[in-house]
């Protein structure tokens, strides 16, 4: 499995609605139409509670979507990226993301329960 997951911010002068808008109905349908796609999730930040382990308010500094993505291998990966399909998706991801902020992690998956 090849995984990857990007931790982001919204667009200065979006609002948070249009940002919950844009990546559940829009952006969602471009990043699941990626070729050799096991699995892709949606993570949008929620404000921190009582119920949240070592954190505090600042800690999500401002970010308020985190995306991972799951192909078969490494091989899909790169299709993907390449692929008309991102293509879309990267168009998209302009509108709504902004970049000079996004976090990108390179993940290994390993379930522990």
């Amino acid at each position: 499995m090849h995984t990857i997951a990007f931790i982001f911010k919204k667009k200065k002068g979006m609002s948070l609605a249009e940002f919950h808008y844009h990546y559940a109905v829009i952006h969602g349908a471009f990043g699941a139409a990626l070729p050799g796609l096991v699995e892709y999730t949606h993570y949008p930040v929620r404000p921190v509670s009582d119920a949240d382990a070592h954190m505090h308010d600042e800690a999500t500094q401002g970010f308020e979507g985190l995306s991972i993505y799951s192909f078969f291998d490494e091989e899909h990966a790169k299709a993907a990226w390449n692929s008309v399909q991102n293509k879309a998706l990267q168009e998209d991801t302009l509108r709504f993301i902004d970049l000079e902020s996004m976090i990108t992690l390179p993940l290994v998956k390993r379930t522990v329960l």
